[in-house]
């Protein structure tokens, strides 16, 4: 008998997050939807998520640990190639989905082929769980432009190049745990690409390149807020001052980017130009020598991926 494979694929990344995993974990298993399947993927915890993980019991529940340490972003990819379903839920595992989550961002993208990517409002809270009444929730708590409309399929296309004529900075659409998208469209765009930051609106611009926004105008997830996350870490990083250059990088080898924005190439262009007047810049300055090692070592990345674009 030929298995039924799940619709949906319910994508849980866990790092150190114990002690909001199970409330994640088990808002996944209260959605009231059939043909689902919840994949997670836990990257090597140090503390006892993958403890809390093997205690809690549902035959969706696919579990995996990774041997060793991959990352955010590579972890993250590794659930996607994992997960079985035609769409996939994002879920941090420190957030949780709302009990019609995944029925209500499902139901765009199995009326509507043409839909890539839906998305849906969040709720922000604390680290205890309750609503977040912060400075930063106040600003960033709707991502939305208001020239998208909600409750439709849209051709998100101008949306996206005013995104890019403004810098390519912030993201407009949300943070997984927000986003419902097709596994082949995510697969053809390469995953969540492998930059310091706004890894996810990289992955959401290429996506609506290829497909059509759907923005479901509800509260259906809680974005926790307020305490140290991968999300946060990422920003300490070194070498932050070149996160911008690897979003252009990444947009511009694109197809279906270029071909929608085809003025992505100059952008790129005129940021490996400040990048480059950045380094040299920083030479007369007491740590300079930092600069200029981070931006060799941009160059040889960027060097390494096109002489392996070249021999595929």
């Amino acid at each position: 008998m030929t298995e039924r494979l799940p619709t949906v694929s319910v994508v849980i990344t866990t790092y150190n997050c114990a002690d909001y995993v199970a409330e994640a974990v088990s808002s996944a298993i209260a959605q009231d939807y059939d043909r689902m399947e919840i994949v997670i993927v836990d990257d090597h915890s140090t503390d006892e998520t993958f403890d809390v993980l093997q205690s809690m019991k549902d035959s969706r529940l696919r579990v995996h640990r990774n041997q060793a340490r991959l990352g955010q972003i590579r972890n993250r990819n590794r659930a996607v190639g994992l997960a079985r379903g035609e769409l996939l839920k994002f879920l941090d595992g420190d957030d949780a989905l709302e009990a019609r989550a995944v029925a209500r961002l499902a139901e765009p993208l199995r009326d509507d082929p043409r839909v890539g990517l839906a998305a849906c409002r969040r709720t922000v809270v604390n680290p205890r769980g309750r609503v977040d009444t912060s400075e930063w929730a106040a600003r960033f708590g709707s991502l939305w432009p208001a020239c998208i409309a909600t409750g439709e399929a849209v051709d998100a296309v101008p949306m996206l190049r005013a995104w890019l004529d403004g810098g390519a900075t912030g993201n407009w659409i949300g943070e997984p745990t927000a986003a419902m998208v097709r596994r082949d469209l995510t697969t053809c765009a390469g995953g969540f690409p492998n930059v310091r930051v706004a890894t996810d609106m990289a992955l959401w611009a290429k996506i609506i390149a290829r497909g059509q926004l759907f923005l479901v105008d509800e509260p259906l997830v809680r974005y926790r807020h307020g305490h140290e996350s991968e999300t946060s870490a990422r920003w300490t990083e070194s070498g932050r001052w070149l996160a911008g250059l690897e979003i252009w990088e990444s947009l511009a080898a694109d197809q279906a980017v270029r071909r929608c924005c085809p003025e992505v190439t100059s952008y790129v262009a005129r940021a490996r130009r400040d990048a480059l007047r950045t380094a040299v810049t920083s030479l007369g300055e007491e740590h300079g020598h930092v600069a200029v090692s981070q931006y060799l070592c941009y160059l040889f990345a960027r060097s390494r991926r096109r002489y392996r674009a070249s021999i595929n």
